[in-house]
């Protein structure tokens, strides 16, 4: 009768442990898959010099992706813009020397009810 618990108790603690690794394993993938929109996201924009239709693509890829996406540009007279949708990008971004790039995502562990939003950011220059 004894063994019969110890296999029991064994296979429920291998099928525990198989369920939060899985867990983990996807909250992790959402992260790399987030911090992997997000650097192509600046790399595209500073390779563009800030192209406003390129910036209008970044919104929409963080739209496709359920995230939200924030650029605050920073103008040669030292003023900022902060746009947190594609309507508010300028026509004209010849003066922009750097922006910044803010993506928050939905991180969540399902099997632990774990729901949060984290924000990434980094510059362009």
């Amino acid at each position: 009768m004894s063994q019969i618990m110890k296999a029991f108790l064994g296979m429920f603690f291998i099928l525990f442990l198989t369920a939060v690794s899985a867990g983990i394993l996807s909250a992790y993938m959402q992260v790399v898959d987030a911090q992997d929109m997000h650097a192509r996201m600046v790399d595209e924009v500073e390779n563009s010099n800030f192209y406003p239709e390129v910036l209008k693509d970044c919104f929409a890829k963080a739209d496709e992706a359920g995230c939200r996406l924030s650029v605050t540009l920073y103008r040669e007279n030292r003023a900022e813009r902060v746009c947190t949708s594609s309507s508010m990008i300028p026509s004209q971004t010849q003066d922009v020397e750097s922006a910044k790039l803010e993506l928050t995502f939905p991180f969540q562990v399902a099997f632990f009810g774990i729901r949060s939003e984290h924000t990434i950011w980094a510059y362009a220059r």
